[in-house]
């Protein structure tokens, strides 16, 4: 597998916009799925340590979890409950035994030993212990070492964690049992929003989510807060403190949209996704992603874990409960009912789940014989289970066919087989060169227009079965940017024959083009090239503001195929990307068809940290899509391999 070397530390993507239907401070993540290190990484290291939290860290969360309990004393404490007989070595001092008691907290009758009974000072002599042994036997070595940190002292790990990783690291607070607390008079809120604001961490943008299972202490906190607010949801049966709905009620559309006047996301256990049958295996996923994204919210379900008993039947290993299972698959299948991210007590399995693949062609299908064996090629990426989102870089016919609307229909159905998104750029062929006579004589805007119409029907979005969002340029519905495993995507239309810039009829029985024709042709040149070049400082922008690894840049023109002097429109294209790739300073990949035939390069001196490849496409051999890896946090955050399609075995065979 070929790479392209990786310069620079990847930093989380954290450009945000505001959905419409949000609270007044609402701000939904616009870019990869976040990893959640539940209390910490929860599956290597006893919970709710600051050893958990920076391993969690380490293997690639983007968030922390800290479950947030109070003292007797008032100080804001990391366990995932009050009773803190399981998570402690409480229960073996002497000098505290007298402290065990029976309370009931939210209705359940509990008896142990509680944060509330405890100063800090008490609290800092236990140590943590291992919750659930009999699963994570590995990890009762790290019993009695760590102590109970202060959530001040998390936000502290959490800034030094930044720098150390060289990418911001969030923390997403969970505010426990807080009715039962200010019962007892030790409120939750007023510590947490004097703590987040004493750390500059309550503005908009700021890596913090806060999570509650109740519904009347975030109403509260959406006055005070300005960071984004998430409605947990427990099982459906049950009610949150103080409200009369089930959560399975706040889960209905009618409900998210309640939600929504609060809170920017939803947390729910897995089976409001995905369902469990009665002998626990997968059932159909519901639509509850997609209507909580109607609702404008986010959605990050709970919790992903590595051991059988936690995984579906059909992702066991074996009838052991603390057996090891397949929970990369379920995270992927999360990931493709389109999650925004999840809480996982195994970060670095959950960091691996997100790392994308992204299948990419071009120059395909090229003549009738590559349009026939088409859709048996769309079926064989759609079978690489690796592959999350296919890129074409352009001309979906030879340079010689009809430019027909039946023809344009015909592609269209086609792409819409693709699985998996699919993002076009389109090509000359499709628009640029159809005024050539033995393409139908069209007028090449007219082209680009029923192009635009047929392809780009619904702005913003991809075509594929499972469409997913982008954003796209105003006016030019087919330059689109969208992030992938930390990496900033972007195309652009540009396009062989000198981007457009080629006299069209030349081959007209009644003349070449006219006066009239010209100025069309160079007034569309023009105001498409000022908007390729806004938008290839918009891609950079968007790298460079949310933090992006790296940038991978796509285009069918290969602007390098023949003199330069011969192409001058893309002259200007080639100074901005060296400019931009220049000031941005990490990897940047640009990827383009038109040629035909395979070639990686670093075409631009000035920008060494640039690299091309070129696609193979059209009717040479092999018949193939790169599959591109991206892997922000290893040495190489693009890597690729040529894969053949199967039309390859039947159109190339010598």
């Amino acid at each position: 597998m070929a790479s392209l070397r990786r310069l620079v530390p990847p930093l989380l993507a954290l450009a945000l916009v505001t959905p419409a239907a949000a609270s007044a401070h609402s701000s939904r993540y616009e870019a990869d799925p976040l990893v959640i290190g539940h209390r910490g990484a929860s599956g290597y290291r006893p919970e709710h340590t600051l050893e958990a939290y920076r391993l969690a860290a380490e293997q690639g969360a983007d968030f922390i979890e800290p479950d947030l309990v109070i003292t007797r004393d008032g100080v804001l404490v990391a366990r995932h409950e009050n009773e803190i007989g399981g998570t402690t070595d409480v229960a073996d001092r002497p000098e505290f035994a007298a402290r065990r008691t029976t309370k009931v907290i939210d209705g359940v009758s509990l008896t142990g030993f509680f944060t509330e009974d405890f100063t800090l000072a008490e609290l800092k002599t236990l140590r943590a212990k291992e919750r659930i042994p009999a699963l994570r036997p590995q990890n009762t070595a790290y019993d009695g070492r760590f102590q109970v940190p202060t959530f001040q002292e998390v936000l502290d790990l959490r800034r030094q964690l930044s720098r150390e990783l060289g990418r911001p690291i969030g923390v997403y607070p969970e505010t426990k049992h807080p009715t039962y607390f200010a019962s007892i008079g030790l409120p939750l809120e007023p510590p947490l929003v004097r703590t987040l604001r004493r750390n500059g961490l309550n503005r908009r943008n700021a890596p913090v989510f806060v999570q509650s299972f109740e519904v009347g202490n975030l109403r509260a906190l959406n006055r005070r807060l300005r960071v984004p607010l998430v409605q947990l949801l427990g099982a459906k049966a049950a009610k949150p403190v103080g409200d009369s709905r089930t959560y399975a009620e706040l889960a209905t559309p009618a409900g998210l949209a309640s939600i929504a006047r609060y809170a920017d996301g939803v947390g729910p256990t897995k089976d409001y996704v995905v369902p469990r049958n009665p002998d626990q295996s997968s059932a159909a996923p519901t639509t509850f992603v997609d209507d909580a994204h109607d609702a404008g919210l986010l959605v990050h379900p709970y919790t992903f874990r590595r051991e059988n008993t936690f995984l579906p039947l059909e992702l066991r290993s074996s009838a052991d409960p603390a057996g090891i299972g397949d929970l990369e698959a379920e995270i992927r299948q999360f990931l493709a009912l389109g999650v925004d991210g999840f809480f996982t007590d195994n970060p670095d399995i959950g960091d691996a789940s997100t790392r994308a693949t992204v299948a990419v062609i071009g120059d395909t299908p090229y003549g009738p014989a590559q349009l026939a064996e088409f859709p048996g090629d769309v079926d064989a990426i759609n079978g690489d289970p690796g592959v999350g989102t296919v890129l074409h870089l352009g001309d979906i016919k030879s340079g010689s066919q009809r430019c027909t609307d039946e023809y344009f229909g015909q592609i269209r159905s086609a792409f819409d087989r693709f699985e998996d998104p699919l993002v076009f750029t389109p090509g000359d062929n499709e628009w640029t060169d159809c005024h050539r006579a033995n393409n139908g004589g069209y007028l090449p805007t007219e082209r680009l227009a029923k192009l635009r119409e047929v392809f780009f029907d619904a702005p913003g979005e991809t075509l594929g079965q499972e469409a997913r969002r982008v954003r796209a340029q105003a006016g030019y519905p087919e330059n689109v940017v969208f992030s992938e495993s930390h990496v900033q995507f972007g195309t652009v239309h540009v396009v062989g024959s000198n981007d457009g810039a080629a006299p069209w009829f030349g081959d007209r029985p009644t003349g070449a083009e006219t006066a009239e024709e010209r100025a069309l042709r160079e007034a569309e040149l023009t105001a498409r090239r000022d908007a390729n070049l806004r938008w290839i400082d918009q891609i950079f922008r968007r790298a460079r503001a949310g933090g992006a690894a790296a940038v991978a840049i796509g285009i069918q023109a290969d602007m390098w195929d023949g003199a330069p002097a011969d192409q001058p429109s893309f002259a200007s294209y080639k100074d901005k990307l060296a400019e931009r790739s220049r000031a941005f300073g990490g990897p940047v990949l640009l990827l383009n068809g038109d040629s035909h035939q395979f070639y990686a390069d670093a075409p631009l001196p000035g920008a060494p940290n640039l690299e091309r490849v070129t696609v193979n496409g059209s009717t040479e051999c092999p018949h193939e899509y790169l599959r591109l890896r991206l892997d922000p946090d290893g040495p190489d955050v693009f890597a690729y391999e040529r894969v053949p399609l199967p039309s390859s075995a039947r159109l190339c065979a010598t």
